[in-house]
């Protein structure tokens, strides 16, 4: 698939305004000075941002960065690494990151740089597939689903690392998340996130959204009853965390 098709259905994907997720930018978005696209992409989700707040878009690609700009030369794209990214200590009021971090090869860093550059009392809200829950996998992943399983029961969770599952890389043709590298996991990303001094103000794995399957349907049912560990084991990823 060429770049301009990528972006493409990307930007379709980001116009999303009805996925909680969304709905969550949307609404922290309005107290905000400061907001941060965290790997924005062609810009579609930023560019839905209705608000007085300065807007950043970061992403690596020059491709995409350069689509984002002729759609609004008022918001502020760059092309930038973003474990290492441009900005004081300290500078944003909100930064949020869709469906970013399951194609990072350091998940980690990013998470760290992220909370480097946000304010005390800003937000941070990353939305992700759940394909390390030990329910679910990613659609490149040759991990046994049993074994898996079995292991997700009883996990062991170092909390000062994400220590993510790497998948790929994949050489085929592409399709939806045939790029992803890591597996995110709703459960170590939220510990994490704690051992670096941020609250959780919102944590789900979005059963809410999950599409019927017998498959799933006791570990869902589980879920939304609010049981451990199957509260973790949703579709996806949705946190809200303050750095305090």
């Amino acid at each position: 698939m060429n770049k301009k098709r990528y972006y493409e259905i990307a930007g379709m994907a980001s116009k999303d305004e009805t996925h909680p997720a969304q709905q969550e930018i949307v609404k922290y978005t309005k107290f905000a000075r400061r907001v941060l696209d965290l790997g924005c992409g062609e810009g579609t989700r930023l560019l839905q941002l209705k608000t007085s707040a300065e807007k950043y878009g970061v992403d690596l690609s020059s491709f995409a960065v350069k689509i984002a700009k002729k759609k609004n030369s008022q918001i502020k794209f760059l092309k930038a690494d973003i474990k290492n990214l441009p900005f004081t200590d300290n500078y944003f009021d909100l930064i949020y990151s869709m469906f970013v971090i399951e194609h990072l090869i350091d998940p980690q860093k990013v998470l760290d740089e992220a909370i480097r550059i946000l304010a005390k009392g800003g937000i941070l809200i990353i939305g992700a597939p759940n394909y390390g829950s030990p329910n679910r996998h990613s659609p490149i992943s040759k991990e046994n689903k049993f074994l898996k399983l079995l292991k997700g029961i009883f996990p062991k969770v170092e909390v000062n690392k994400l220590n993510w599952t790497k998948v790929g890389p994949y050489k085929g043709k592409y399709f939806i998340d045939s790029d992803t590298v890591v597996e995110p996991y709703l459960f170590s990303l939220t510990s994490y996130l704690k051992f670096k001094g941020m609250k959780i103000v919102k944590s789900s794995s979005l059963w809410s959204i999950d599409d019927f399957s017998p498959k799933q349907l006791v570990f869902k049912i589980l879920g939304q009853l609010g049981i451990k560990p199957f509260i973790w084991w949703g579709p996806q990823i949705l946190v809200i965390a303050e750095k305090i």
